[in-house]
């Protein structure tokens, strides 16, 4: 149990996926203008991402390792990872209306997020079991969720404050960006024993 829960405090907090390996950071900078919506596209990301990833595993157990296919390694968790977000948009629509009209935008996004697939690939490269991945997966979309809002919450500060004008714009947004991934450092050796 104590490892399982190093590997979900690795996943969100050591090894964030926008702060420290920078998947999704195009979507951060493009989402974070607002709290709300940035909780709206984490929430997507949370939903998403640990299906993909027990997807992912299994596929690479099942079809990829067996068959020997590693060079269609990438390519074959793209389309796991792909089927599993258009199956979440499918069911969500027919389960829950109301979260699907709030996060029917954001589906789509996660199509194009690194953030989803480098979770898949981790997973089905690095663990053995699948409890362990489903569990990064739940960490990997946990910390991804917390470090758009996070950064969302910093981006509505600082578009109220007297922000220098060479500094107005994206830079400020990665000078942010950036002091949150060095804040976040401060975690770093949480998800050893």
């Amino acid at each position: 149990m104590g490892d399982l829960a190093l590997i979900l405090a690795g996943a969100g907090l050591v090894n964030n996926l926008i702060l420290h390996q920078l998947l999704g950071v195009a979507q951060a900078t493009a989402l974070s203008d607002r709290v709300r919506t940035a909780m709206d596209f984490g929430l997507a990301m949370l939903l998403v991402v640990p299906l993909a990833v027990l997807t992912g595993y299994g596929v690479s157990r099942t079809l990829i390792e067996p068959l020997q296919l590693q060079y269609l390694r990438t390519p074959l968790l793209a389309l796991g990872a792909l089927a599993v977000i258009l199956a979440a948009d499918l069911l969500l629509a027919r389960i829950r209306s109301a979260l699907h009209a709030r996060l029917s935008p954001y589906i789509p996004l996660t199509l194009a997020n690194g953030a989803v697939l480098g979770p898949v690939l981790i997973a089905s490269r690095d663990f053995q079991g699948w409890l362990p991945a489903l569990v990064y997966g739940i960490g990997s979309g946990t910390g991804f969720a917390l470090a758009l809002t996070l950064f969302a919450a910093l981006h509505e500060r600082v578009a109220s404050a007297d922000v220098p004008r060479p500094f107005r714009g994206l830079a400020i947004l990665l000078v942010t960006l950036g002091l949150l991934s060095m804040a976040f450092l401060g975690f770093t050796g949480m998800d050893k024993p």
